[in-house]
């Protein structure tokens, strides 16, 4: 499923056909009775409703059918206060810096999605570097569309071929593990920047890392 060039349209669809057949493969494993009446219900129950959740935001936000709430957002505040949630989620060998423009202006976006959106690139970034690296996060205005914020992630990772580069957003595309709920993350977020009025742009080398741009909206430039 990784390695076939095919429509996105399709590639959403049988993704999702086989991410749901797992999870009714899971809902039909049989409980194991205990003392405890439910608790083991509960159990087995919780890690499905979880991954089903997943699913299923990762899906509309691909559809670009997420709830958005946009305000202006100053982008070196927020980019610090990720930065410093990181800390406690990445390995301890990578090391986080933050470069803001000093003329770079507010985003107008909704701040807990993008959050979400970063969430994923990150988590890419930290599959891309299994023993620690650089992981940058720039803010900048656009140059060439002065409409737009540059918000950037960069790795010193393995970086992608320009095949997988060109695929890299597609639904449900991976090449790491091979489960029915790898390879939405980037779809996700190129859904959230399309929807937020932006784009999300990849680039990439192999053996020298990545970097995704989202380009969001200027909170001047918004329409309120």
């Amino acid at each position: 499923m990784a390695t076939q060039p095919v429509d996105p349209e399709i590639d959403l669809a049988v993704g999702a056909s086989e991410a749901v057949k797992e999870l009714l493969e899971f809902m039909g494993m049989p409980l194991v009775d205990d003392s405890s009446g439910s608790s083991e219900t509960s159990r087995r129950q919780a890690p499905i409703m979880r991954r089903g959740d997943a699913l299923a935001a990762v899906v509309v936000a691909y559809a670009q059918c997420q709830e958005l709430s946009p305000e202006a957002l100053e982008v070196l505040p927020f980019l610090n206060s990720f930065a410093s949630l990181l800390w406690h989620t990445v390995d301890r060998r990578t090391a986080i810096t933050v470069d803001v423009e000093r003329d770079c202006p507010a985003l107008f976006v909704d701040a807990a999605a993008l959050e979400d959106a970063l969430t994923r690139i990150v988590g890419n970034a930290q599959s891309a570097m299994p023993h620690g690296g650089r992981l940058m996060l720039r803010g900048a205005l656009d140059r060439q569309d002065n409409r737009f914020v540059c918000l950037d992630v960069t790795d010193n990772g393995i970086g992608m071929s320009p095949a997988v580069a060109k695929r890299a957003a597609s639904p449900f595309f991976t090449t790491k593990e091979a489960s029915p709920f790898s390879g939405m993350g980037l779809s996700a977020v190129a859904g959230f920047a399309a929807q937020s009025g932006g784009h999300m742009s990849i680039s990439s080398a192999v053996g020298r890392g990545t970097s995704i741009r989202l380009s969001l909206p200027a909170v001047a430039n918004s329409r309120h």
